[in-house]
């Protein structure tokens, strides 16, 4: 069975304040390569989608309060981030969502996850994480997200600067 990353929604998480990016799941291309310079969010969007599957085994509780988003207006009193993924399988569509909020009591400020939310074809399961785990077992995850950092030139498009990352957003899984 071939699960299909098709889009990403990042809301104040880390350098993107509102970021959709939409995959080209052409049945040819099986795997999408995203690519620049050093400290344009590569690494960040990885994170984000594996935090949105696995949460604080990803990133801790207390790691989490740097990951918020702060723009110009930082007064609010609470700032809540969201990471969500659409995969397709089989005509089958997955959507999950993992939301944070940051809240600022004037002396400190501490972060608040609420458990992830998991619908199938629309439908909202109860037990999310087990079916997060059944579709993408955490043991498979550096299979599926991983960098590469390179010092050679990858034809025109890098430079020995550039850092590389390649997300197969086509995931084999042994469960049907």
């Amino acid at each position: 069975m071939i699960l299909r990353l098709k889009q990403i929604r990042l809301t104040n998480w880390k350098c993107y304040p509102s970021q959709n990016i939409t995959f080209n799941l052409h049945p040819d291309r099986k795997i999408q390569i995203i690519f620049g310079n050093n400290g344009h969010g590569k690494t960040s969007l990885m994170t984000g989608i594996l935090w949105c599957l696995y949460g604080g085994d990803i990133v801790s509780k207390e790691t989490l309060k740097t990951y918020f988003y702060r723009g110009k207006d930082d007064s609010s009193p609470v700032i809540e981030m969201r990471v969500e993924l659409n995969f397709i399988r089989n005509e089958k569509n997955y959507f999950i969502s993992r939301t944070a909020k940051l809240k600022n009591n004037g002396i400190t400020s501490y972060p608040s996850v609420e458990e992830v939310l998991f619908y199938e074809d629309g439908t909202i399961r109860s037990n999310s994480r087990e079916y997060i785990e059944a579709l993408l077992p955490k043991s498979i995850r550096d299979f599926f997200c991983f960098d590469v950092r390179i010092k050679l030139r990858l034809s025109a498009f890098l430079n020995e600067n550039e850092h590389l990352s390649i997300i197969p957003l086509n995931a084999y899984t042994a469960r049907g």
